[in-house]
């Protein structure tokens, strides 16, 4: 919001709140969150924005990303797998930050990859039928050698 004080001053003030962040692309440790402008940039140019993440088991925000966004989409990485998280967004410009928004509808990060799980399993299926035949193979030259004719 600005406030006029004359025609040649006006009071700069904090940007407004931005609307509701989407969450989609949600994979095991990422998510792609995007959101709108807030409706008034408080008189002065939007300079980015802070996104916040919590998982839904816990009561604190954390920041997502180092440094502000500046555009009004971000991938947000090093998520836990197989875990709910919400996300929230607060503009900022020269005057500060504005209010956060409403936090995102819960979503929910994906398990281990498949595919990680069948090279798991095809290397403890291979090490199993590994130690099956040399055990066959010994237990051949053991029938072999006690059946041999002199």
């Amino acid at each position: 919001m600005v406030t006029r004080i004359s025609n040649n001053t006006s009071v700069l003030d904090l940007p407004g709140t931005c609307d509701k962040a989407t969450v989609t692309d949600v994979l095991s440790t990422k998510a792609c969150v995007t959101w709108n402008r807030p409706a008034s940039d408080g008189g002065t140019a939007i300079l980015g924005y802070i996104l916040e993440c919590k998982s839904v088991q816990s009561q604190d925000w954390q920041k997502c990303n180092p440094e502000r966004i500046e555009d009004t989409t971000y991938t947000v990485t090093h998520l836990n797998a197989n875990t709910a998280y919400t996300f929230r967004v607060a503009a900022l410009n020269k005057v500060g930050s504005g209010s956060f928004g409403e936090e995102s509808d819960e979503v929910i990060t994906l398990g281990k990859r498949k595919a990680e799980n069948k090279d798991e399993n095809y290397m403890f299926n291979l090490n199993i039928l590994l130690c099956f035949f040399i055990f066959t193979l010994y237990d051949l030259a053991f029938m072999l050698n006690c059946c041999k004719i002199s």
